[in-house]
Protein backbone atom coordinates (compact mmCIF):
# COMPACT_ATOMS: atom_id res chain seq x y z
CA UNK A 1 0.00 0.00 0.00
CA UNK A 2 1.33 3.72 -1.11
CA UNK A 3 2.00 6.05 1.92
CA UNK A 4 -0.37 8.65 0.81
CA UNK A 5 -0.15 10.68 3.80
CA UNK A 6 1.30 14.11 2.26
CA UNK A 7 -1.01 14.20 -0.17
CA UNK A 8 -4.07 14.03 2.35
CA UNK A 9 -1.58 16.51 4.30
CA UNK A 10 -1.29 18.69 1.24
CA UNK A 11 -5.01 18.86 0.43
CA UNK A 12 -6.35 19.08 3.73
CA UNK A 13 -3.81 22.37 4.36
CA UNK A 14 -5.68 23.38 0.74
CA UNK A 15 -1.94 22.90 -0.89
CA UNK A 16 -3.65 21.74 -4.13
CA UNK A 17 -0.78 22.45 -6.42
CA UNK A 18 1.66 19.72 -4.48
CA UNK A 19 -1.16 17.51 -3.61
CA UNK A 20 -1.22 17.73 -7.58
CA UNK A 21 2.62 17.80 -8.01
CA UNK A 22 2.57 14.62 -5.73
CA UNK A 23 -0.06 12.42 -7.60
CA UNK A 24 2.25 13.03 -10.90
CA UNK A 25 5.00 11.63 -8.95
CA UNK A 26 2.79 8.53 -7.78
CA UNK A 27 0.99 8.23 -11.28
CA UNK A 28 4.37 8.83 -13.27
CA UNK A 29 5.22 5.37 -14.20
CA UNK A 30 1.80 4.09 -14.42
CA UNK A 31 -0.76 4.28 -17.52
CA UNK A 32 -4.42 5.05 -18.63
CA UNK A 33 -7.33 6.38 -16.95
CA UNK A 34 -5.35 7.41 -13.55
CA UNK A 35 -2.85 9.41 -15.60
CA UNK A 36 -5.35 10.64 -17.24
CA UNK A 37 -7.11 11.72 -13.74
CA UNK A 38 -4.09 13.35 -12.64
CA UNK A 39 -3.30 15.42 -15.60
CA UNK A 40 -7.10 16.72 -15.77
CA UNK A 41 -6.78 17.67 -12.18
CA UNK A 42 -3.60 19.69 -13.15
CA UNK A 43 -5.67 21.40 -16.30
CA UNK A 44 -8.30 21.83 -13.78
CA UNK A 45 -5.77 23.80 -11.34
CA UNK A 46 -3.99 25.45 -13.78
CA UNK A 47 -7.30 26.77 -15.58
CA UNK A 48 -9.07 27.86 -12.25
CA UNK A 49 -6.13 30.04 -11.05
CA UNK A 50 -5.65 31.69 -14.48
CA UNK A 51 -10.00 32.73 -14.18
CA UNK A 52 -8.69 33.73 -10.58
CA UNK A 53 -5.97 36.29 -11.87
CA UNK A 54 -8.42 37.45 -14.38
CA UNK A 55 -11.03 37.95 -13.01
CA UNK A 56 -13.43 35.81 -14.65
CA UNK A 57 -15.04 33.71 -11.69
CA UNK A 58 -16.51 34.90 -8.63
CA UNK A 59 -14.96 33.92 -4.86
CA UNK A 60 -17.76 31.39 -4.44
CA UNK A 61 -17.67 30.16 -8.08
CA UNK A 62 -13.58 29.43 -7.43
CA UNK A 63 -13.94 27.21 -3.47
CA UNK A 64 -17.04 25.57 -5.24
CA UNK A 65 -14.45 24.89 -8.44
CA UNK A 66 -11.35 24.24 -5.87
CA UNK A 67 -13.59 21.99 -3.54
CA UNK A 68 -14.53 19.60 -6.92
CA UNK A 69 -10.89 19.62 -7.72
CA UNK A 70 -9.90 18.50 -3.78
CA UNK A 71 -12.92 15.95 -4.28
CA UNK A 72 -11.14 14.27 -7.39
CA UNK A 73 -7.58 13.85 -5.87
CA UNK A 74 -9.27 12.49 -2.80
CA UNK A 75 -10.90 9.85 -5.19
CA UNK A 76 -7.36 9.33 -6.96
CA UNK A 77 -5.82 9.12 -3.51
CA UNK A 78 -8.55 6.68 -1.73
CA UNK A 79 -7.84 4.67 -5.28
CA UNK A 80 -3.91 4.66 -5.22
CA UNK A 81 -4.34 3.45 -1.11
CA UNK A 82 -7.10 0.31 -1.25
CA UNK A 83 -7.39 -0.47 -5.28
CA UNK A 84 -4.13 -0.20 -7.36
CA UNK A 85 -4.61 -2.91 -9.47
CA UNK A 86 -8.19 -2.36 -10.99
CA UNK A 87 -9.15 0.04 -13.21
CA UNK A 88 -9.57 3.24 -11.48
CA UNK A 89 -13.18 3.93 -13.79
CA UNK A 90 -14.48 0.92 -13.11
CA UNK A 91 -13.04 2.15 -9.00
CA UNK A 92 -14.45 5.15 -9.27
CA UNK A 93 -18.35 3.90 -10.47
CA UNK A 94 -18.56 1.48 -7.98
CA UNK A 95 -17.85 3.31 -4.63
CA UNK A 96 -20.52 4.72 -2.85
CA UNK A 97 -20.74 6.77 0.08
CA UNK A 98 -21.61 5.04 3.39
CA UNK A 99 -24.61 7.97 4.43
CA UNK A 100 -25.71 6.57 7.29
CA UNK A 101 -22.13 6.06 8.63
CA UNK A 102 -21.86 9.73 7.59
CA UNK A 103 -24.90 10.99 9.06
CA UNK A 104 -23.48 9.64 12.45
CA UNK A 105 -20.68 11.26 12.27
CA UNK A 106 -21.96 14.71 11.34
CA UNK A 107 -24.45 14.22 14.35
CA UNK A 108 -21.62 13.14 16.64
CA UNK A 109 -18.82 15.50 15.79
CA UNK A 110 -20.92 18.79 15.55
CA UNK A 111 -23.25 21.12 17.53
CA UNK A 112 -25.86 22.80 15.49
CA UNK A 113 -24.28 25.77 15.74
CA UNK A 114 -20.74 24.49 14.24
CA UNK A 115 -22.54 22.61 11.88
CA UNK A 116 -23.43 25.85 10.60
CA UNK A 117 -19.55 27.37 10.84
CA UNK A 118 -18.38 24.25 8.98
CA UNK A 119 -20.80 24.47 6.26
CA UNK A 120 -20.29 28.24 6.15
CA UNK A 121 -16.32 27.88 5.61
CA UNK A 122 -16.68 24.75 3.44
CA UNK A 123 -20.18 24.90 2.35
CA UNK A 124 -21.22 28.55 1.56
CA UNK A 125 -24.16 27.16 -1.04
CA UNK A 126 -25.81 24.69 1.53
CA UNK A 127 -25.03 27.36 4.29
CA UNK A 128 -26.51 30.00 2.22
CA UNK A 129 -29.74 27.92 2.00
CA UNK A 130 -30.48 27.66 5.88
CA UNK A 131 -33.37 28.42 7.10
CA UNK A 132 -34.04 30.00 10.83
CA UNK A 133 -35.07 27.30 13.09
CA UNK A 134 -34.31 24.64 10.80
CA UNK A 135 -33.21 21.48 13.40
CA UNK A 136 -29.27 20.14 13.15
CA UNK A 137 -31.12 16.84 11.24
CA UNK A 138 -32.02 19.37 8.20
CA UNK A 139 -29.07 20.66 7.74
CA UNK A 140 -27.47 17.60 7.91
CA UNK A 141 -29.62 15.91 5.00
CA UNK A 142 -29.09 18.99 3.36
CA UNK A 143 -25.45 18.66 3.62
CA UNK A 144 -24.78 14.86 2.40
CA UNK A 145 -27.50 15.64 -0.09
CA UNK A 146 -25.36 18.41 -1.62
CA UNK A 147 -21.93 16.81 -1.03
CA UNK A 148 -23.82 13.16 -2.52
CA UNK A 149 -25.09 15.49 -5.81
CA UNK A 150 -21.77 17.37 -6.35
CA UNK A 151 -18.96 14.64 -5.65
CA UNK A 152 -17.57 15.99 -3.09
CA UNK A 153 -18.56 13.45 -0.03
CA UNK A 154 -14.58 13.38 0.48
CA UNK A 155 -13.84 16.78 0.66
CA UNK A 156 -16.81 16.92 3.44
CA UNK A 157 -14.99 13.94 4.98
CA UNK A 158 -11.51 15.08 4.65
CA UNK A 159 -12.35 18.74 5.89
CA UNK A 160 -14.38 16.58 9.47
CA UNK A 161 -11.53 14.25 9.78
CA UNK A 162 -8.90 17.50 9.86
CA UNK A 163 -11.57 19.23 12.32
CA UNK A 164 -12.59 16.18 14.47
CA UNK A 165 -10.38 13.40 14.08
CA UNK A 166 -11.26 10.95 17.23
CA UNK A 167 -15.01 11.47 15.55
CA UNK A 168 -13.62 10.57 12.64
CA UNK A 169 -12.58 7.02 13.38
CA UNK A 170 -15.49 6.40 15.37
CA UNK A 171 -17.74 6.02 12.38
CA UNK A 172 -15.87 4.36 9.39
CA UNK A 173 -16.02 3.08 6.83
CA UNK A 174 -17.79 6.21 4.84
CA UNK A 175 -17.54 4.33 1.31
CA UNK A 176 -18.53 1.08 0.67
CA UNK A 177 -18.37 -0.60 -2.77
CA UNK A 178 -21.72 -0.93 -4.76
Amino acid sequence: MLDTGEIYSALSDGKIEKAIQLLQGLVEQSSGVIVDAVTSLSGRFQRLQKDQISGVVTYVDAVAEENRIVESALQVVRFLSTSPTQDFALYASQSELAIPNVRALLKYAFTDDELQDFCQDYFAKVYNDFGSGQSKSVKIRSLIDYVVRHDLADFLLLQVNKNHPAAYQKFQPYHKLS
